[in-house]
């Protein structure tokens, strides 16, 4: 059996947290379908295509039970379109910082997780979901072009 801390999942997260088979399941469903629903709205909207591809990346790796610190290397293509979109429209407060650390957490997520019990993988996929969720919000609403967000 591969340990938890191995693993850099939804339901990885709860079991290494010490939470039943069930409710971790049970969570890891639920994420999987919010993943889904927010990326399902992002791509029916008037998003570019940069937070559609961005969200493609990261949702699906939100929503699989299976994802080992090796499979990470898709988040690199989320970061890229995040990047090159808070290039051309700004970035929102803190955005800089968390696609920085969700860039080198894979390097220390094992060491983390298995020693702190903190998956960091899993929790910044979920904020990273969150900024593309405020960003096609903010898209589709019209206010891209008002605001120029600076921050770290």
């Amino acid at each position: 059996m591969i340990p938890f801390y191995d693993q850099q999942s939804v339901f990885a997260a709860a079991r290494l947290s010490g939470l039943s088979f069930r409710i971790a399941n049970a969570i890891q469903a639920v994420t999987a379908i919010a993943a889904v629903l927010v990326l399902a709205w992002v791509w029916n909207g008037n998003c570019s295509y940069r937070l559609k591809a961005a969200a493609l990346a990261i949702c699906g790796l939100v929503a699989t039970p299976y994802l080992f610190d090796y499979d990470l290397t898709i988040v690199g293509v989320g970061i890229a379109w995040l990047a090159i979109e808070g290039l051309e429209r700004g970035f929102l407060p803190y955005e800089k910082s968390v696609l920085a650390l969700a860039w080198f957490a894979p390097i220390a997520d094992r060491t983390v997780a298995r020693f702190a019990l903190i998956p960091l993988s899993p929790i910044l996929n979920i904020v990273l979901i969150a900024f593309i969720a405020v960003l096609a919000t903010r898209s589709q609403s019209g206010e891209m072009k008002k605001f120029a967000w600076t921050g770290c």
